[in-house]
């Protein structure tokens, strides 16, 4: 193989793969629907505030059994979180996130999923 060639091929191998890695993002809140597909990766950024003991946290209720956890990040206090999940069952269902500190439920945030084929 030449080596123009080679280097194309490994181009066009980590274009295929950083796409595939993509998350699609969820921004709209209950009673808007956010519409995903089946097995797509999707993320919904949070602000959250470590010094102030801030955290969210998914409720792991029915609706939660359509999603799959792959995992939060935190990007600091003034970017805030990224909770990262996977759509496994096609319907409609209701995340519901809440936003605690220490000792207090502060605040919950809900987002209506229609997950299709």
């Amino acid at each position: 193989m030449k080596p123009v060639k080679s280097v194309w091929m490994i181009l066009f191998a980590l274009s295929f793969l950083l796409g595939s890695c993509r998350y699609s993002e969820i921004k709209n809140e209950a009673p808007a629907i956010n519409f995903v597909k089946v097995n797509e990766k999707f993320r919904i950024t949070l602000p959250e505030d470590h010094t102030k003991g801030e955290t969210w946290q998914v409720k792991r209720d029915e609706n939660y059994q359509a999603f799959e956890d792959l995992g939060s990040v935190w990007h600091g206090s003034e970017k805030g979180l990224d909770l990262n999940l996977k759509s496994l069952i096609s319907g409609q269902y209701t995340l519901t996130i809440y936003k605690r500190t220490y000792q207090d439920t502060l605040d919950f945030k809900q987002y209506i999923v229609n997950i299709g084929d």
